[in-house]
């Protein structure tokens, strides 16, 4: 008995810290790639180069997204259903998000099996689309800092092909007047300037 179990944790532990060679790209995709200040815009992270539908699937992740936080604040994060339900009552996902000036990790793992997340993942998806509001102008790099990724029974994923991009916060906009406007305001100009003419004639 004792064997068994000293052969299931070093089974175990071999799937938790081994890795296979799987070769996934990680994709930041920004919604617009130009902002005005005071405006919001998505940023999907997304993964691809995984079996469609069969092994490798993505059993967990956790990556951290690195930002400026002059020119961007982080707003809020929707995570897709690829790993399974985010509803808290299934219990098919432990999803944890951690904010810090200028950056927001994003940290998921999935319960389901790995039959079910073979059966469940093409080999592209989006893991979440984050928010962002534009704070102050400039141009904010989107990047990468810490990742840790596991297939679907525990293996590491190592070395994934990282995408990254960047967002353009241009100042608020200021309306300015057409030529036609430019006209009304002369002829305005100049009729006023007409009025006080006659009137002082008249005087």
């Amino acid at each position: 008995m004792k064997k068994k179990i000293l052969l299931f944790l070093s089974l175990y532990s071999l799937a938790l810290f081994s890795s296979h060679g799987v070769a996934v790209t990680i994709t930041l995709v920004p919604m617009s790639q130009e902002i005005r200040v005071g405006s919001t815009t998505s940023v999907d992270l997304n993964i691809s180069d995984l079996g469609d539908y069969s092994a490798p699937s993505l059993g967990a992740f956790l990556t951290e997204i690195v930002f400026d936080d002059v020119a961007l604040s982080f707003e809020s994060v929707t995570y897709g259903d690829l790993l399974g339900s985010t509803e808290p009552s299934l219990f098919e996902t432990d999803i944890v998000t951690t904010v810090t000036p200028g950056s927001v990790s994003l940290d998921e793992f999935s319960f389901l099996s790995d039959y079910e997340l073979d059966s469940l993942q093409p080999d592209s998806f989006t893991l979440a689309s984050l928010s962002f509001m534009a704070t102050s102008a400039g141009t904010s790099l989107l990047e990468f800092g810490l990742i840790d990724l596991s297939d679907a029974i525990g293996f590491s994923i190592l070395d994934p092909t990282l995408e990254t991009a960047s967002i353009t916060v241009t100042p608020e906009h200021h309306t300015v007047p057409e030529p036609a406007t430019y006209i009304l305001m002369l002829s305005g100009l100049v009729g006023i300037m007409g009025l006080k003419c006659r009137r002082h004639k008249g005087s």
